[in-house]
């Protein structure tokens, strides 16, 4: 439910939106993009209420589930944040932020589907070729950006697989 008094907006479930109506990928160019994953997950034997809140619930696991690796606390990884982020249809999403490097990842209705995203986005200059093979650009980075990029990818990788286990064995519900 929307306040008009507040500068965010606040979905049912009361987490407070940063960034509200916000399409994934918003501002990022093709040379920005380093990777994109997706994952379809069949519940056509539920509703769309029902398909919408479960995303939901599953990009709060997805949270949930980063907070934990990461032991999240603002001493310990300064340059890092995570953010909830809307789309157009009002589906909550997660905007991470990792020094240079950006991902988005959230679980939303795709027909009678649900679609398990990430968008994995690395600042402007940070990849100079503009290779589309995302091994390619890797490889022009130094050993130390390469290991930050590669630790980054596999977390949020990881937590997309992990969701799709939980939901997969009913943990999500």
């Amino acid at each position: 439910m929307r306040n008009p008094f507040r500068s965010k907006a606040l979905p049912s479930d009361g987490v407070p939106i940063k960034h509200p109506h916000r399409t994934p990928g918003k501002g990022a160019t093709s040379a920005d993009i380093f990777e994109v994953w997706g994952d379809l997950i069949d519940l056509s034997d539920r509703d769309s209420a029902e398909i919408a809140y479960l995303g939901r619930q599953a990009t709060a696991y997805m949270r949930e589930q980063i907070t934990r690796l990461l032991d999240l606390n603002e001493q310990q990884h300064p340059d890092f944040s995570i953010d909830w982020c809307s789309d157009s249809k009002e589906q909550p999403y997660l905007l991470v932020k990792c020094e240079d490097m950006q991902g988005e990842i959230g679980a939303r209705p795709f027909g009678r589907c649900l679609d398990l995203f990430g968008i994995l986005i690395m600042s402007k200059g940070l990849l100079i070729n503009s290779d589309p093979n995302p091994l390619v650009r890797l490889s022009k980075l130094d050993a130390s950006k390469r290991r930050d990029v590669t630790i980054f990818q596999s977390l949020l990788k990881y937590v997309l697989d992990q969701t799709g286990e939980a939901i997969d064995e009913q943990r999500i519900v």
